[in-house]
């Protein structure tokens, strides 16, 4: 529920920016695939809000949600060790980056950008606290100038954490790198 608040609230958010201020604006939807260091390769969905700054620089506002598994050590405990597990992580970073442009006036429009981000984790067996971490990318884009465009971008998102696991009255902290490569496509819609 959490999650479509937030995907309300960045439609809307985009709709006020972009009529308030007279630019032009963008919105994408997207699936999302990631292959981070300390879990299994990941597949989600994500949106991106666009603020287009000027013909080559945009301001972006993405969300995304990744779901996977990852291999938890076994744990010292009371009278003996917790055993390895294999725990789901949820991992939903919400991004604010910039991105630059090239070939505007053309139907191919590749770009690069980076950014910051701040991740919700989750997880079923032990408690994670949210992080920040950053990110880089490289894409393109194919379409027209106003309406809608295919697009597909490489990243690389580096993302550290720490999971709490309790083994009786002993705690125990490990560290967890969901630093990685990923790819999304989808479609975004650009507007004036």
């Amino acid at each position: 529920m959490k999650r479509i608040g937030v995907i309300a609230a960045m439609v809307a958010g985009s709709l006020l920016m972009s009529a308030g201020t007279g630019r032009a604006a963008g919105f994408a939807i997207f699936g999302s695939y990631l292959s981070p260091a300390d879990s299994d390769e990941m597949l989600g969905f994500g949106m991106r809000l666009t603020w287009i700054v000027n013909d080559h620089w945009d301001l972006d506002l993405t969300a995304s949600s990744y779901d996977g598994d990852a291999a938890i050590a076994a744990i010292p405990a009371a009278g003996g060790l917790l055993p390895d597990r294999i725990s789901n992580i949820d991992v939903v970073p919400m991004d604010l980056g910039v991105r630059y442009r090239f070939g505007e006036g053309r139907r191919f429009h590749p770009y690069f950008g980076v950014g910051a981000s701040w991740a919700q984790l989750r997880s079923e067996i032990g408690e994670l606290d949210d992080e920040i971490g950053y990110y880089a990318l490289l894409g393109a884009e194919l379409g027209d100038e106003i309406g809608p465009r295919f697009f597909v971008d490489v990243t690389y998102r580096n993302l550290d954490g720490s999971i709490k696991r309790r083994g009786g009255s002993v705690s125990y902290q490990e560290a967890i790198d969901l630093s990685g490569p990923g790819i999304n496509a989808g479609i975004t819609w650009r507007w004036r």
